[in-house]
């Protein structure tokens, strides 16, 4: 599989369909902070969408694994 992505962040915000995890960067910026990447996973299958509601919970350390997609239209 070549697109394939792993994502260790805690759980930001729980929605019906989607989950938002906040990633933090592992080097500082100029300011000496590190920033952090909000991603948003969409949660494609029924029974998966069933599972986060039931076990995740906001501040929760999550792993996720899956393939990357945009939404620039043109699909």
């Amino acid at each position: 599989m070549l697109n394939q992505a792993i994502l260790v962040g805690r759980v930001k915000e729980l929605l019906e369909n989607a989950i938002t995890i906040a990633i933090p960067r592992s080097y500082k910026n100029e300011d000496g902070e590190y920033d952090t990447d909000f991603i948003q996973v969409h949660l494609t299958s029924p029974r998966i969408q069933e599972s986060a509601a039931e076990y995740l919970h906001v501040g929760d350390i999550v792993g996720v694994k899956g393939s990357l997609s945009t939404n620039d239209g043109n699909v």
